[in-house]
């Protein structure tokens, strides 16, 4: 299913790359879904930190969506044009975020940044996810995904901080950064990973609302708004 179209491609980019992260993860756990009408839906129970349901298209009716979230108990919709009102179906909002759009750099891409280096093997990733938060989620078979790549820095031969970069047609995405200290801190230098890796494309990603600045502060452009709502947790 093609995403938007809207009047801005940059937001059609981050929305197109967070579903094609969706289809990766629940392909990988073998969870089956379904995409018509504007709507995203998991057919089987969710990972950890996934929602059942997304929008992929604006002015998706909230009937629609009430609808697939019928076989769940509890869950969450990714509303990502935060344009669902679904407070009369016995749902809240979780947090509000904004996409985030940042352009290829001019000329060639920066130096690697130290300390980054590239998630390698399966037991690595195990503490990676350990740190994040993660484990039985982002599992092995994504670290040997031809589109995921796992980022780490280590200070004292300690994890101290992680992203993910999912390469996605002409852009790359920028997510599940975490940092054991201020996460703000390590976001220029994830970006420079990024960039350093595929220096052609441009960034995309979301961020709540709540931790936006250090993303605007290193260049990224807010393109639109999304909104998660939750419903029995």
């Amino acid at each position: 299913m093609r995403v938007g179209p809207t009047s801005d491609r940059r937001l059609d980019a981050a929305v197109g790359a967070s579903l094609a992260w969706y289809e990766a993860v629940f392909d990988v756990h073998r969870i089956p879904t379904r995409c018509e009408g504007g709507l995203w839906r998991a057919l089987g129970e969710p990972p950890r930190w996934h929602s059942a349901a997304k929008t992929v298209q604006p002015d998706v009716p909230a009937a629609a969506v009430v609808s697939a979230m019928e076989p769940f108990e509890s869950g969450s919709v990714a509303d990502s044009y935060a344009n669902l009102d679904l407070d009369g179906h016995g749902f809240r909002q979780l947090f509000r975020a904004t996409w985030l759009f940042r352009a290829a750099p001019a000329g060639p891409g920066p130096s690697w940044p130290d300390g980054w280096t590239v998630v390698s093997d399966d037991d690595e990733l195990s503490a990676w996810n350990t740190a994040q938060d993660t484990t039985g989620v982002l599992v092995p078979a994504l670290l040997h995904h031809p589109r995921f790549t796992f980022l780490v820095r280590y200070a004292a031969e300690q994890m101290v901080a992680g992203a993910v970069l999912h390469r996605v047609d002409d852009v790359v995405d920028l997510s599940n950064t975490w940092s054991l200290d201020d996460e703000a801190d390590q976001i220029p230098s994830m970006l420079r990973c990024a960039e350093a890796m595929y220096p052609q494309l441009p960034v995309v990603g979301y961020s709540r609302n709540d931790l936006l600045s250090p993303y605007l502060d290193a260049g990224f452009s807010a393109v639109g708004p999304k909104v998660v709502w939750v419903r029995g947790n």
